[in-house]
């Protein structure tokens, strides 16, 4: 998978060495391989280090290293981690976690605590005292495993650098359905990438990239939902991040509604959407404009709300600036599902 920060490593070289006294750690499996490493995993004050660049790449990270604040960034799907070097707080996309031991330099290689990073990813971590050997798992993908695709693309000053999912399943799944969600997601990446493509490069100055990664957010019974990130980068004074759901109905291959989703009239969906964020609002107007249900309502009349699948229900969400400023971030609302 190209990375999706297009920088190496070779500065961590030239950090200093760390002093911490380090001993012979066991071996490693990231399921089911064993790690590779040019550096071995260490054993400091009781925690195994293990080099940054192998072990998020083999928990399917992309990785990039910052040499001027010696800082580690990774990122799988839409989750995002972060971790300087001498700091004992391991930062994610939705949480901040106290490490025993911090991510160090160990005979010039940036090395980071195995259990923190796996666990922060969701995976699991096993010790296998007889073998000394520590058994790392990916969480499962749900009912229809899938691969990621990229493809990049560089014309008139903007880069492109798209991904997107493609599911298999077991025989005994409908073939021709899945085949036809899988064209169905190549074909809707492909069509996103041409219309930025013809967008950005006739806006001035002709200079800028867009990287699309996505995450699937349910992956369960006859529902599988794809959350898709859009960053553009024009050279202003941030990014533009914009976010795009489709869920579909495994069984058919169509693409399902909110309504078909909740089992109600889309006038109804429109109640829960508008009754949710109102709440919001009144909770925290500070966050939002001071107009913000005027353009709540006028959003809804406009259907212009998106919305994907996860375990706890039907999230919808606005982009920044809909209703709320760029330093709030999306804002999103859930409904649960009838169980």
């Amino acid at each position: 998978m190209k990375k999706l920060f297009i920088t190496g490593i070779t500065a961590a070289a030239v950090l200093a060495t760390c002093t911490a006294t380090a001993f012979a750690a066991p071996s490693i499996i990231v399921n089911s391989n064993t790690l590779a490493t040019d550096q071995e995993p260490v054993i400091v004050d009781s925690r195994t280090l293990v080099p940054m660049r192998a072990i998020f790449e083999a928990l399917g990270c992309e990785v990039r290293w910052d040499a001027d604040s010696k800082t580690v960034y990774a990122q799988k799907d839409l989750q995002y981690l972060s971790l300087t070097i001498g700091d004992d707080t391991l930062y994610t996309t939705k949480d901040t976690i106290s490490l025993d031991v911090p991510a160090q330099i160990i005979n010039n290689r940036t090395m980071v605590p195995l259990r923190a990073v796996s666990e922060a990813l969701q995976a699991t971590v096993s010790w296998d005292a007889a073998t000394e050997t520590v058994t790392v798992q990916s969480a499962a993908q749900g009912s229809y495993p899938y691969t990621v695709k990229t493809y990049t693309e560089n014309q008139n000053g903007v880069s492109l650098d798209m991904a997107y999912p493609q599911f298999t399943a077991e025989t005994n799944v409908n073939q021709t359905v899945l085949s036809d969600v899988n064209k169905q997601l190549a074909a809707a990446s492909h069509s996103r990438a041409t219309a930025l493509m013809q967008e950005l490069a006739t806006e001035e100055p002709h200079s800028a990239t867009v990287e699309e990664r996505f995450a699937v957010t349910y992956n369960k019974g006859n529902y599988t939902s794809v959350l898709f990130q859009t960053v553009q980068n024009t050279g202003g004074a941030h990014p533009m991040t914009f976010r795009n759901g489709t869920i579909y109905d495994m069984t058919t291959g169509k693409i399902q509604t909110a309504a078909d989703i909740l089992k109600c009239e889309q006038k109804e969906v429109d109640k829960m959407v508008l009754d949710g964020f109102t709440a919001q609002i009144n909770a925290k107007p500070e966050l939002f404009y001071e107009n913000a249900l005027e353009e709540l309502s006028q959003a809804i009349a406009h259907h212009s709300y998106n919305y994907y699948l996860t375990e706890d229900g039907l999230t919808f969400f606005f982009h920044p600036y809909d209703i709320a400023p760029y330093a709030s971030g999306f804002q999103e609302f859930t409904v649960p599902l009838m169980k």
